[in-house]
């Protein structure tokens, strides 16, 4: 399956726009037939978006989401949004995952707006997260604000929408919540504490706690790292962890290696494994390619439990004639091996099937290779390199 996090990603955070004279929330497209009299305005910067109406010039137009703000990078030329919508619906009959980033890039966001709506197997067929993403990115240019609101009201109202919108419309306000961070960081009325951040973080609603994770970042909280930790290892809701796991590698990516590494080895459950190999691979770099391989060797371990031991002290290195050096005396004071700092031996828990096939999915990810299915090709593979 096509990834769509590269094409969807690599939308750069625009400027941010002032707020408009009057507050309008984001209007779903849905309510609206996408037909001929939809235009797309293309901006100085090559960008396009989905219009209503639009002069060449512009800096300020309506979209069928609100009010576009685009200053110092004015609508360039309008073309016709019908033929760009028909070549865009030719893409989704055979690539979905092309056919979201395509439609992102030529500004229709209808699509992510359903794509970010879906649930359960169907949500788990394309990259949900980079959906958001992608939404998120857009959000700096839509203020719905009302501009009566000023510094912390602001902060308060975009919360509440959050709260109160549908998963694609709180992707578009978290946003504009992370432009208000980063525009006026140096404000001293402009407060997100850790209360702030927990009670987001446990909050019912997932785009309340994806917000909360990427707040999180903004903020450089520091104290907001054990709850973020949970919340990547333990939520239910793939692009909620992706978040939390962002954010944490933004705050210390040593200390999150190190801890998503321990969470492999000694989490409580099944899913917290499983969720920490998947951060692992998203994240790591050569020295997690050991600390994979410690679980992976675990599940071929003959008679018994599986289980592995590994010993964290002066030298950290897997005993039970597996010997893997993780990492010298000398590097011990790198955050990445600040799992254990005093010495102590650890069990790695019983190994999953469910778990090895996601450790082996992120050996592929951090190594480029693919030496066969099975847990042997790759301890193989580690062996022989």
């Amino acid at each position: 399956m096509l990834s769509l996090a590269p094409a969807v990603l690599l939308l750069p955070l625009p400027a941010l726009a002032p707020a408009p004279k009057a507050g309008a929330e984001f209007r779903p497209a849905s309510a609206v037939a996408l037909g001929p009299e939809y235009q797309i305005a293309r901006l100085q910067d090559g960008r396009r978006i989905l219009c209503v109406e639009a002069e060449p010039g512009a800096e300020r137009f309506e979209t069928p989401w609100g009010t576009f703000l685009c200053p110092g990078n004015p609508v360039e030329s309008v073309i016709d949004g019908d033929s760009e919508w028909k070549v865009l619906e030719s893409i989704r009959e055979y690539d979905y995952d092309a056919y979201l980033a395509e439609a992102s890039r030529r500004g229709f966001l209808e699509p992510l707006f359903e794509a970010a709506r879906l649930k359960g197997r169907k949500a788990e067929a394309f990259d949900q997260a980079a959906v958001l993403s992608a939404l998120e990115a857009w959000g700096p240019w839509f203020d719905s604000v009302p501009e009566k609101l000023k510094g912390q009201d602001r902060v308060e109202y975009l919360w509440d929408r959050i709260r109160k919108s549908k998963p694609g419309e709180s992707a578009l306000y978290t946003g504009r919540l992370i432009a208000e961070f980063e525009r006026d960081s140096l404000r001293q009325d402009l407060k997100l504490g850790l209360a702030d951040i927990r009670r987001g973080l446990r909050d019912r609603n997932p785009s309340v706690r994806r917000a909360a994770a990427l707040v999180a970042a903004r903020v450089q909280e520091d104290q907001a790292f054990s709850p973020l930790l949970s919340t990547a290892i333990q939520d239910d809701f793939l692009p909620v962890r992706t978040a939390a796991a962002d954010t944490l590698m933004q705050l210390d990516s040593g200390r999150a290696l190190s801890a998503f590494s321990s969470k492999l080895w000694r989490g409580k459950s099944e899913d917290e494994r499983v969720y920490a190999a998947e951060h692992l691979g998203n994240h790591g770099d050569a020295l997690t390619v050991d600390v994979l391989m410690v679980p992976l060797f675990s599940s071929t371990t003959s008679g018994g439990g599986a289980q592995a031991t590994a010993y964290f002290g002066r030298q950290v290195s897997v005993v039970a004639d597996f010997d893997v050096e993780i990492a010298q005396a000398s590097a011990i004071a790198d955050p990445r091996v600040v799992v254990i700092q005093e010495g102590v031996s650890l069990q790695v828990r019983v190994v999953s099937v469910r778990l090895v096939r996601t450790i082996m999915g992120s050996l592929q990810k951090l190594t480029r290779q693919n030496p066969g299915p099975r847990a042997e090709d790759w301890l193989r593979w580690h062996e022989e390199r």
